[in-house]
């Protein structure tokens, strides 16, 4: 072992992370001295040595100077994100850290342009470092990168959280303006009883049963009351959610009579579509963390 890198090392990360001796050695519960003799050249305790890497967010072949592409940080990701659902079960706690981790790959590109050195993610985008910590717990939520690789939004409110990540495609214009039909959807959307429809489809709960995939089933009278329609629009906006892909169509035999069943389907574009409106309609006039070096047009036709 190499007590000088070590040594070194913790003392790269330690200043890269804005900490003190005293802070570090608080975190790791040792005394600031002890930190003090580790990175003079002194060898910390074994124990010690993954409570030091897990501090800094680092492995323990880092901590003896190996480079990053040496160990797998995809895996360490995922392990980080996952952490012990399966032990506690707390999924809750496991999706912060997966929306933590969407915040720093935010934050990354906004550096991006910068050429950002090797100890990058030390020095910025750990999340115990100073600016990680004032980015995800900064009381304005909002926050873009924007340039001609790649445009990137998140929403860290508490009500509407959310990531958006979409690199540059190959053709991303021409394809969404060929043979697609917006006038169809917009229109639709403008109808008030085709917009109440739609919701109340995707918001419809029959049981709470946990075990089973949400599925809501309803016949055209249920429909008819709960929309407050009349009857003849019924079958026109029933069909419009169908081509939308909110409901499917199957058939319920009662007494030698089918009579048709309307089963809601989940469109997870349909809640994006409502969010991506909700922001068109209100969007924010400037961005935490923003980052804006576009010099294309975003939708690019040729």
């Amino acid at each position: 072992m190499d007590i000088t890198t070590m040594g070194e090392r913790i003392r790269e990360l330690r200043r890269n992370a804005g900490m003190t001796q005293d802070e570090l050695g608080n975190k790791i519960g040792v005394s600031a001295q002890a930190v003090s003799n580790w990175e003079r050249g002194s060898v910390p305790d074994t124990e010690l040595i993954p409570r030091i890497a897990d501090c800094f967010g680092v492995s323990t072949d880092a901590l003896f100077g190996r480079e990053y592409e040496n160990y797998d940080v995809y895996s360490l990701m995922a392990k980080h994100i996952v952490g012990d659902i399966e032990k506690d079960g707390n999924r809750g706690e496991a999706i912060d850290r997966a929306f933590e981790t969407c915040g720093m790959a935010l934050a990354g590109t906004i550096f991006l342009k910068d050429g950002a050195g090797n100890n990058f993610f030390e020095k910025w985008l750990h999340p115990d470092t100073p600016f990680m910590q004032e980015f995800m717990a900064h009381p304005y939520k909002h926050s873009l990168s924007d340039n001609d690789d790649l445009t990137a939004l998140m929403d860290r409110t508490a009500e509407m959280p959310f990531f958006l990540y979409m690199p540059e495609g190959t053709g991303r214009g021409k394809k969404l303006l060929e043979n697609t039909d917006y006038g169809e959807l917009f229109s639709a959307f403008a109808d008030p009883d085709f917009f109440n429809a739609a919701v109340w489809v995707q918001g419809h709960q029959v049981s709470k049963n946990e075990k089973e995939p949400w599925e809501a089933r309803f016949t055209k009278k249920t429909f008819i009351e709960k929309i407050g329609i009349p009857e003849e629009r019924a079958d026109e906006l029933l069909d419009r959610l169908g081509r939308f892909g909110l409901i499917r169509v199957g058939t319920l035999e009662l007494d030698d009579t089918e009579i048709p069943i309307y089963h809601t389907r989940w469109n997870p574009y349909f809640l994006m579509l409502l969010q991506v409106a909700y922001y068109c309609l209100h969007c924010p006039n400037s961005f935490y963390g923003n980052s804006n070096g576009r010099y294309n047009p975003p939708l690019k036709l040729d």
